[in-house]
């Protein structure tokens, strides 16, 4: 078209005493890199040249540039010359055929042959087949004989009349032309020859070659196969009925599985050192990138152009190259690229190098993988893309170009961390290249996103990857699945959380709906499949199943922890944690045998400031006698007396004797049996000192009492046992220090050691007041609670009277109710 700024166009309105009228138009203006361009409308204007003047249209534009005539105007005005500087031909003039067999007569008479012959090997444990001959109807039989005989005289088979345990049958292949091909049916010879092992090129091969080259030739070896002669003990497994008798073959022939390889393998040898040569079985494809290299490679070996045939195969391969998705030859020096995306209908992939593609692939998703999670279908690309340029990238550094921001991350974490096991597998697949995958917005991904949405439908098959082998193991019964089918179906969240996996998620959450806006960070791992929703490897449950199944997963009672395992396993739905938290601190199974509450942060008592201040009691029970144990928590000075009977009027008669030598303390802390009785209750006020007694089934309010019984118990066991008066252990120990101190309990009581069965002098004996010691218990203590407080755990109770609760009982919890505070721990 041709274009003229609106301003220009205004200047020529005024200028021009003809009235130029403005027209409206439909046309719309887009530049070259898609950007839209305004016009106002067309114009017709006279263009002066010095052939005349002549009048064209001109587009008003409202971009302020030069006016620019078009490609048409153009070459209407002669103002593009067309000039041809050099003609030569280059090709000689058209040849026969007669006269170019005539002149090459020893390259085309006859059959070639290879240098060496192949023996074939037969598999150890092989089983002879010998076969009948087919019918061959008698319209055929005469041309069948005669061509037997021709391949007699060409020495190519030869009459067989020996015994054979080897017998193909002969196939008859009648050609276009009228003439006959005899084939074998080696079906069972093929089971039992070994297979030759060497690669035959592919397309891609050949691509990569090609890269600089310009001028080609092809040779092809007349009958290929059968210009390899076999051995002579090979030529029994070559042996083929027919109804004339027996024939073997003397040349390798067509049919047998190992012929292709065989072929490949003795014509590279012989060619395949020669640079600009590539072999493709019984074909020799010449290149080079200019006529004298090309010459040098066929040694001086002139190439005949035939007009009305090779034209015709000239125009065929222009034809191909031109409709292949091949626009550059790979270099196997230049950076490769691979980009791919994935649509929700297909996949696709471009292999690029320096910004230009190579090679381009696409497929259809089968039914199963359209229902993969976004990522799980990008991860897909990636490894479609691997697996169908693998011959281009194998061993290369390789950049991956994506649009979707989770493969950069997931590609960097190790395959045991990735959650996903298809993913996992995946991963495990692309371990074997060396990719580097990078984030590319979408708007740069058109060649990819292009092709994974306009996909070949004609591929669909299923990556062979193993991803289908274990995608989701959930062990839930026929019953219950179908349950979950039918309810998810009924569930208006799940409802739109399929459709989204299924057509693609917005980009914005702003426009989901509320009851699906929690599944929008986990959108890249959830599947739908089977009529379930999986999210990694659990099933999303709709909000009717989740209280059967809460109770079906806490079936074997487990505790929150392990409950909480088992689901993650299974199942998904928002709030989960929190259901089976509930659930289980309200099942009354779960409570009743619940481990033991971890400990409490220690509590201790008031550290006296004076001995005997505050004293500790307990019952010691042995050998059918009871004792009282008495312990001041001052000095730790211990008494240990005989009881005639565990009753109160015994016990209270024993304390008045010690406090007649020691004084009345000031708090007597006891157990609660025997001590809480109402007779020691009034001892205790009529006395003036405080009696606290500790919990029920709670001793360890009592603990230094506790121990103390401990130590008087051993006390008692030792002197039995080494004839040993007990009074004179307790005496020693009182003039033992304690707790790690310089002091004895005598010390810190008496202010003074007293006399023992030990020597000591009278000056050991004299008084001396110990100042202080309530610092030194309370450092003890300290230190005591801070290690015994690593492994506890605070609690804030907030009961309130007759609230329900549970209490420990022996090995077991049991249900009660709150009656009040009690006083003491």
């Amino acid at each position: 078209v041709n274009l003229i700024s609106q301003h220009i166009f205004k200047k020529l309105k005024l200028k021009s005493n003809k009235n130029l009228v403005l027209n409206s138009t439909k046309v719309r203006l887009e530049g070259y890199g898609g950007s839209k361009m305004d016009n106002c409308g067309t114009v017709d204007l006279m263009i002066k040249t010095k052939d005349g003047n002549f009048v064209e249209k001109f587009i008003v534009t409202k971009l302020n540039s030069v006016p620019i005539l078009g490609l048409s105007s153009s070459i209407k005005l002669n103002l593009i010359a067309k000039n041809v500087d050099h003609v030569k031909r280059t090709l000689p003039m058209p040849l026969t055929k007669e006269l170019i067999e005539r002149e090459y007569r020893d390259v085309f008479t006859g059959i070639g042959c290879f240098p060496r012959n192949y023996a074939i090997e037969i598999k150890d444990n092989a089983v002879p087949s010998s076969k009948h001959p087919y019918r061959i109807p008698l319209s055929l039989r005469h041309k069948v004989k005669a061509e037997l005989d021709r391949l007699c005289q060409m020495d190519i088979i030869e009459k067989y009349d020996k015994p054979t345990e080897w017998a193909s049958r002969l196939v008859i292949v009648q050609k276009p032309n009228g003439s006959l091909r005899l084939c074998l049916d080696p079906k069972e010879i093929n089971q039992c020859i070994k297979d030759e092992h060497f690669n035959i090129p592919t397309l891609d091969d050949l691509k990569s070659k090609l890269k600089n080259a310009s001028l080609f030739s092809v040779l092809d070896l007349k009958d290929g196969f059968w210009q390899i002669k076999l051995e002579k003990q090979s030529i029994k497994y070559c042996v083929f009925s027919t109804i004339f008798g027996c024939y073997a073959f003397k040349r390798l022939p067509f049919g047998l599985k190992i012929s292709p390889q065989i072929f490949q393998k003795y014509n590279t040898e012989l060619f395949g050192d020669i640079e600009g040569v590539f072999i493709y079985i019984d074909d020799l494809l010449i290149y080079a990138e200019n006529q004298e290299k090309h010459d040098e490679i066929l040694q001086k070996a002139e190439f005949m152009w035939i007009d009305n045939i090779h034209t015709q195969c000239l125009n065929k391969i222009k034809s191909i190259i031109c409709n292949a998705p091949v626009l550059q030859n790979f270099d196997n020096e230049k950076e490769i690229i691979i980009q791919t995306d994935s649509s929700k209908d297909g996949i696709g992939c471009v292999l690029m190098q320096n910004k230009k593609p190579v090679c381009f692939a696409s497929k259809s998703l089968s039914e199963t993988e359209m229902r993969y999670a976004q990522i799980d279908k990008e991860f897909l690309a990636i490894l479609f893309a691997c697996k169908r340029f693998h011959h281009y990238i194998y061993g290369r550094k390789v950049v991956v170009q994506t649009d979707h921001k989770p493969l950069v991350a997931l590609m960097q974490k190790e395959i045991n961390k990735i959650n996903s096991n298809r993913l996992q597998r995946i991963s495990m697949k692309l371990s074997v290249y060396d990719l580097e995958v990078k984030y590319v917005p979408g708007s740069k991904m058109y060649i990819a996103d292009a092709i994974s949405r306009a996909c070949s439908k004609a591929d669909n098959t299923q990556i062979d990857c193993d991803l289908n082998d274990v995608v989701h193991v959930v062990n839930v019964s026929d019953n219950l699945k179908t349950k979950l089918q039918v309810e998810t179906g009924k569930d208006s969240a799940l409802q739109n959380v399929i459709k989204f996996c299924e057509n693609g998620w917005p980009k914005s959450i702003t426009k989901l709906a509320q009851n699906v806006k929690i599944y929008y960070n986990k959108r890249n791992s959830i599947v739908y499949e089977d009529g379930l929703l999986f999210i990694d490897k659990a099933i999303i449950v709709p909000n009717t199943m989740q209280e059967v199944i809460l109770r079906k997963v806490h079936s074997s009672h487990l505790g929150i922890s392990k409950t909480k395992q088992r689901a993650k396993s299974l199942f998904y739905w928002p709030g989960i944690n929190s259901d089976i938290e509930g659930l289980i601190s309200n099942c009354k199974v779960c409570q009743r045998y619940r481990n033991r509450n971890a400990r409490e942060p220690m509590l201790y008592h008031t550290i006296p400031e004076l001995p005997f201040e505050i004293i500790g009691c307990d019952i010691l029970e042995y050998a059918n006698k009871n004792y009282l144990v008495l312990v001041d928590y001052f000095s730790k000075w211990v008494e240990l007396k005989l009881l005639k009977s565990k009753d109160s009027v015994e016990i209270a008669h024993v304390l008045k004797e010690i406090f007649a030598i020691h004084g009345i303390p000031v708090k007597l802390i006891a157990d609660n049996v025997p001590f809480g009785s109402f007779y020691l209750k009034q001892f205790a006020e009529s006395w003036n000192f405080q009696l606290v007694t500790s919990s029920p089934y709670y001793p360890k309010s009592n603990g230094l009492s506790e121990r103390y019984v401990g130590i008087c118990k051993k006390f008692i066991k030792k002197s039995v046992d080494a004839n040993v008066d007990l009074q004179e252990i307790l005496l020693e120990y009182r003039n033992t220090p304690v707790m790690g101190s310089a002091y004895s309990p005598a010390q810190l009581l008496f202010s003074r050691k007293t006399r023992t069965l030990l020597p000591i002098s009278n000056h050991s004996l004299k008084p001396k007041l110990v100042a202080d010691f309530s610092k030194f218990l309370m450092k003890k203590k300290c230190e005591m609670k801070s290690y015994y407080d690593r492994n506890s755990k605070i609690r804030n109770y907030k009961v309130k009277p007759n609230q329900p609760v549970t209490y420990r009982y022996g090995n077991e919890w049991h249900p009660g109710s709150v009656i009040g505070t009690a006083p003491t721990p």
